[in-house]
């Protein structure tokens, strides 16, 4: 009876907690073994996180019950199996850390202390009692499990007597697997699983062996240890040289003049050219008059006009803020990196608008051609062709909007489709439990993201009656070392030839990261997109005498907000001056540049 009523609850659980489970789990091992816990079990933080390390190996398991019942939901789905199967993954789950503390309270329960010390004996045995009772109750999920246990060798030590129940429920899950693999079988299970490497600008197949015919990625390691400079990075600290050596007594006033340098770029690829051909679309409206044939043609371009001289009177307000940018109103760093990524944001999204009114005017002018001269219609077609190509430029130069930094990107699984490269698997047939090294993805950087797909089939139907899509963004979660480039703003202690208070000079970073925030790292995307933060060594090239031959600096750097702000303290090894100073990665596109 006491083993009925046991079944029923757990049938009962079983049903309700199968709804919330998953198809299938991913459980990340880092390469420092930080996965597991001293039991041998994953940690919460490494089993289906949002966030993996960029180098770690994915461990996947399929949820076999899970699977089978959303394939047969209108079938009758042996629950007693399912059930003794759950029950029994959670015995052999926790059998480590309860033998282990059987263990340990026998071997430490000294009886000769009862009388000094009698409430500490009382409670150990309690313990030990509810723990026996806990392994007792392992019988009770299947009446094979005593008999099993009974056959198996007797070792006379404690450790032999608690781990024999253990030892019967492992025999028995197996026995109980492969019934719930006949029954899956019989019905005709299938599924289909894949995996994408996801970047800015692709979707990239991968290839997971035993499941697709998908040529393989090249394998590739994100170095961990960047110490030395990448190629791109020598190009840019050269440049940067001579950048500062061209601007090296405008002090501060070099970071206006940055921001000024793009306003003038956006205005004259935006607005200055779309004023025109917001006059040119008002020019062509006057010559259609109010002949009602065309009026939809007259609606619609009046609407596009309008739209782009709003647009151009607020990008205009906007950017009057960035002429005045010295410091001088103590701005906060944070503020301004909020605000710029902000107007980048606000720029893309109205033009992406006017692109789509356009693109509508044009499909009118199409539909209504009968009734334009021809002239008309191939002038409407020659401005929205100009505007469209303008529009595509600026959209390819940033496509971050500020949801996107703080929350991550949100993933379009619909879009996630299986090419013929991808089999079509009878359950029983297909592995179960594998591992996916990250490595043989190719070639990844930080924020790009990993989604696996797994869709289940009957046998009826080529139509999937369930799928699953789970999604992992990759950073450099583990302690690694980067190396960075820019420019700095220095300003000595001691008395110099510079004649501003800051002179701007070419750095050389290597940051230290990852060695305290490792659990920041591995909960938020919007920490290691923008709030990280790391310290390091600085070594930076000022020309403190004004000879044009750099010098060279050394000292400490200390890294904020992803790097975007950076301030520290440093020697000049030739002249003898020490200095502070201080830097920012101020992200303004650069709009009608090719820098």
């Amino acid at each position: 009876m006491k083993k009925t009523i046991l079944l029923l609850l757990l049938s009962i659980c079983m049903s309700h907690t199968m709804k919330a489970q998953s198809l299938f789990k991913i459980t990340e091992k880092d390469q420092d073994g930080n996965w597991m816990d001293s039991n041998g079990n994953a940690k919460d933080g490494y089993v289906n996180n949002r966030i993996a390390d960029i180098n770690s190996i994915l461990m996947i398991d399929f949820e076999i019950e899970n699977i089978i019942s959303s394939a047969t939901k209108s079938k009758s789905l042996p629950d007693e199996i399912a059930t003794k199967i759950t029950a029994l993954k959670k015995v052999i789950e926790d059998q480590k850390e309860t033998l282990e503390e059987i263990d340990y309270i026998i071997k430490n329960t000294n009886y000769q202390e009862f009388a000094e010390n009698p409430k500490d004996l009382y409670d150990k045995l309690s313990r030990l009692q509810k723990l026996a009772e806990k392994v007792d109750n392992i019988s009770k999920i299947d009446k094979d499990i005593d008999d099993i246990a009974d056959s198996l060798p007797n070792n006379n030590d404690t450790d032999g007597m608690f781990s024999r129940p253990y030892a019967a429920a492992t025999i028995v899950l197996k026995e109980e697997q492969a019934k719930l693999m006949d029954y899956a079988k019989e019905q005709g299970i299938f599924i289909k699983f894949g995996a994408w490497l996801i970047t800015k600008q692709d979707k990239i197949p991968l290839h997971i062996d035993g499941f697709d015919n998908i040529a393989p990625q090249q394998r590739y390691e994100v170095e961990r240890w960047a110490i030395s400079l990448t190629a791109e990075q020598k190009k840019e600290l050269t440049d940067l040289q001579q950048y500062a050596k061209e601007n090296r007594d405008k002090g501060l006033k070099a970071i206006a003049d940055l921001a000024d340098y793009q306003i003038q770029a956006i205005k004259k690829l935006v607005w200055t050219q779309y004023t025109t051909i917001a006059d040119q679309i008002n020019t062509e409206v006057d010559k259609l008059g109010a002949d009602p044939k065309v009026q939809e043609t007259v609606a619609k371009a009046k609407t596009l006009s309008l739209e782009i001289q709003t647009f151009k009177y607020e990008a205009e307000k906007r950017t009057a803020y960035y002429k005045s940018l010295g410091y001088k109103q103590g701005e906060a760093i944070t503020d301004l990196v909020s605000k710029i990524t902000s107007d980048i944001s606000y720029f893309k999204s109205t033009l992406q608008s006017i692109h789509k009114n356009a693109s509508d005017l044009k499909a009118t002018i199409n539909r209504t051609a009968v009734h334009l001269s021809p002239k008309i219609s191939a002038t409407f077609t020659t401005i929205i062709n100009d505007l469209t190509t303008d529009v595509k430029k600026i959209d390819k130069l940033n496509n971050t909007t500020i949801k996107d930094l703080i929350e991550g990107r949100k993933l379009d699984a619909a879009a996630l489709e299986f090419s013929d490269a991808v089999l079509k698997l009878s359950l029983a047939d297909a592995k179960k439990n594998f591992e996916f090294d990250l490595a043989n993805s190719g070639y990844r950087e930080e924020g790009n993201r990993i989604a696996f797909k797994l869709s289940v089939f009957d046998k009826a139907s080529d139509i999937a009656v369930k799928e699953q899509v789970r999604e992992m963004y990759l950073f450099k979660v583990l302690p690694h070392v980067i190396s960075t480039v820019g420019i700095i703003f220095a300003d000595p202690f001691t008395s110099t030839a510079i004649r501003t208070q800051f002179q701007m000079a070419p750095y050389y970073n290597l940051l230290f990261k990852g060695w305290i925030d490792k659990k920041q790292r591995r909960k938020s995307v919007t920490y290691n997109k923008l709030l990280d933060w790391g310290v390091g060594l600085h070594v930076s090239a000022p020309d403190f005498d004004k000879d044009d031959v750099p010098e060279l600096g050394a000292g400490i750097v200390i890294t904020a907000l992803h790097d975007y702000v950076q301030t520290g303290v440093a020697y000049n090894i030739f002249t003898g001056d020490p200095y502070w100073f201080f830097g920012l990665r101020i992200p303004t596109p650069t709009f009608g540049s090719n820098n």
